[in-house]
């Protein structure tokens, strides 16, 4: 902006905003000052208000095919879940996704003598842990598993009970961002 007239402002998650932020995010998109330009990010354009969809250029971004490439000291198991995207890198270095995957390879491998509520415990311990992250080292576990002929039926039984809880807790997230009450 000092050295161009024009003034650019990034707003990442957008996806994320009640339905009363978005419109007043909206009331400035519409009387922004001359060559001030939005560039809004989202992980889920699903979620995102009609009036601010309707209003902007949509750029959906492809993931890189070689990621190794520009990130050479990366793991084997980072590489997986960057999913082609160097961004991801940060979040991930944020937790350790060595120590998770080693967590949830001993959930997996002891699912069957654990209880409904002693899972549940486990994921409530994660809560705060990117969920896309987690269901991702659940099936990246599971098919280390599949390759070491581990039995698969307990795998895709907790596949498909994670996956439930997947959309509860995204719901209950959900309802966490847009119902706070100041």
């Amino acid at each position: 902006a000092f050295e161009l007239d024009k003034k650019f402002i990034v707003m990442s998650k957008i996806h994320l905003m009640n339905k009363e932020s978005a419109n007043a995010c909206l009331k400035v998109f519409e009387e922004a000052p001359e060559n001030t330009y939005f560039i809004l990010l989202s992980d889920n354009e699903s979620l995102i208000i009609d009036t601010i969809l309707s209003r902007g250029i949509h750029l959906k971004l492809t993931p890189l095919n070689d990621v190794s490439k520009y990130l050479p000291d990366v793991s084997e198991l980072y590489l997986k879940l960057m999913h082609g995207c160097i961004g991801r890198k940060k979040k991930l270095d944020t937790l350790d996704a060595h120590t998770l995957y080693d967590s949830v390879h001993c959930l997996l491998d002891t699912y069957t003598d654990r209880t409904y509520s002693e899972v549940l415990d486990w994921f409530i311990d994660h809560k705060d842990i990117d969920l896309d992250i987690l269901l991702d080292i659940f099936i990246f576990v599971s098919q280390d598993f599949l390759r070491a002929n581990k039995n698969m039926n307990t795998c895709i039984k907790a596949l498909d009970e994670f996956s439930s809880l997947k959309q509860v807790f995204s719901m209950n997230i959900k309802k966490d961002v847009h119902f706070k009450k100041a």
